[in-house]
């Protein structure tokens, strides 16, 4: 979905309380993500000293793989919130937004819709 890629390897779990444990964390990557992360693994409790009941995730990112280009992005300091607020709301009231989801298709649809609303305004 999204050309979203799960990188989790394995069955150790990810959580453990003593009570009950599962691999409940999982690490999500874009197609570029996914070509880059290696070697993911949960690290072993006998490794490291940790208060959590989520144990560590440990990978590699192959940097030779990764693309040198230009991000944009939004400075969330110097947004003028009033005027985002306004295009959100003109851009989601457009057909296609507000419709009933029902099927994954129709998930994938308004995600899709959303995305263009919150990257345009």
């Amino acid at each position: 979905i999204n050309d979203l890629a799960c990188e989790n390897v394995g069955d150790t779990p990810t959580f453990n309380n003593g009570r009950w444990q599962n691999i409940i964390d999982l690490t999500i990557t874009n197609a570029t993500g996914h070509d880059v992360v290696n070697k993911w693994h949960v690290v072993p409790e006998s490794e490291v000293v940790n208060s959590s009941d989520h144990n560590f995730i440990r990978f590699e990112v192959n940097e030779k793989k990764t693309k040198k280009e230009a991000w944009t992005f939004r400075d969330v300091r110097k947004t003028d919130w009033n005027i985002f607020q306004e295009e959100i709301c003109k851009r989601t009231s457009e057909e296609g937004t507000h419709q009933k989801v029902v099927t994954c298709d129709d998930i994938e649809r308004v995600n899709h819709k959303l995305n263009e609303a919150i990257i345009g305004s």
